[in-house]
This record gives C-alpha cells, structure tokens and sequence, in this order.
C-alpha cells in the first residue's frame, strides 16, 4: 500500500522473511505504482554483493525493474548529492546486505522527508538475525513479514527460514554468513531453499539447555 505521495512526511516500510518469499515483488510493484505519479522521482538501488549481478532486478513470477548497483550506503548519498536531488523516494532491495551504515542513511532519507521501500533477509542461514536488519525492523513505520513453502521432502508448510545447502548437505554454523549461490573457490556447489523452522537444519549450531535459560534470568 501506498501512502498519499504528497505527504510532506517520510515513511519507512520494509519487507522482510526468507528467500523465495517474494520481497523483491513487492519492491518492484511500489515502484511499478510510483511511475505512475507525475513528476515524482525516486531511486531503486541494490548492493554489488557479486561480479554476475545485473542492473535489472528480476522476480521468479518475471517482473523486472532497473536498479542501481552500490558498493555500500553511502553511495545512496553521493548519488544524490551528485544528482542534485532529494528523491521523492528511495527502494532498496536486499538491505540486509548492506554495511551498518545503511541505518544512519534511512534515517537521513526520512528526515529529508522521502519515503523509504526496502526488502531484505531478516535472518541469515543459521536462523539469526542479522545485525542490520535489527536495526531497521525497529526503525521501520510498516513491517511486512513473509513466508514462503517449505521444500524440505513433502512438508510445504509455512517458511520462515533460508536454509543452506553445500553439495547436497545442510551448512555448518561456522560457514560464512554470505555466500552467492554458486560454485566458490573450493567448488563445492552453494544453493539455498526455504525451510519452516521444524525442517531447518544447522549443524553445529549451539543450544542453550533449560537450565542456562533459568540461570540467565537470575
């Protein structure tokens, strides 16, 4: 939903769940409606966080829109220090990427009274947060949390998690935080589904027993 354009007031909304849970989409339909304003310029940015990325954002449903690749925040502010322009809005796709800095940059972006769209993980592989997106979901005016289908086998229940696979197997909670979904350097092949918290699977993965939980509450 699109709040009156013409309101002399920023607005943060954020989408955020697991991959293949339609974030993007919903990006790319506010930007599709904000076209059709007249004389309302916006800025649709993504972070560079591969050499294959494109400048064209593309949905598995076969939307597409034009985006601009950033090494990290700031550029959003040099963009438009170089442009000279305060952007009516601003979209960020895949936020969760981003350096720290990306929260003083929203923040900067809805003092200057432009709208702010964003879409991003709000968990990593291992099922945590990620730091950024900490930050932003507390910050944001309008959460919208998705889901996905599970794939594990036959469940297709709610997804709420990004699993990781690595040849096949699920990843170990020491792996990178960040890896493209591709052959690395140890060619060994990366690929993420969506999974629902019963059927995500991270070995390694430290557990707090009851009595720690108790102990800590002391």
């Amino acid at each position: 939903m699109i709040n009156n354009p013409y309101t002399p007031q920023g607005t943060f909304t954020l989408y955020c769940g697991p991959m293949f849970s339609g974030k993007s989409q919903y990006l790319i339909i506010e930007a599709q409606k904000l076209k059709l304003i007249k004389n309302y310029n916006f800025l649709f940015v993504k972070p560079v966080i591969d050499q294959g990325v494109s400048t064209k954002i593309r949905t598995r449903t076969g939307l597409t829109e034009e985006c601009k690749l950033i090494k990290n925040s700031s550029e959003i502010l040099r963009i438009m220090e170089e442009e000279k322009i305060i952007p009516n809005a601003v979209l960020i796709d895949e936020i969760s990427f981003f350096d720290r800095g990306i929260v003083d940059v929203v923040q900067h972006l809805l003092k200057k009274k432009s709208k702010v769209y964003a879409s991003g993980l709000d968990l990593d592989f291992r099922g945590e947060p990620f730091e950024t997106m900490q930050y932003l979901l507390s910050i944001a005016d309008h959460v919208n949390k998705l889901g996905a289908v599970c794939m594990y086998k036959d469940c297709y229940g709610h997804a709420t998690r990004t699993q990781r696979l690595i040849n096949g197997e699920p990843a170990h909670y020491d792996s990178k935080t960040v890896i493209i979904a591709d052959e690395n350097a140890k060619k060994e092949l990366v690929s993420y589904e969506p999974r629902c918290r019963n059927h995500h699977e991270v070995p390694g993965k430290p557990e707090k027993s009851l009595s720690d939980i108790i102990s800590a509450e002391k």
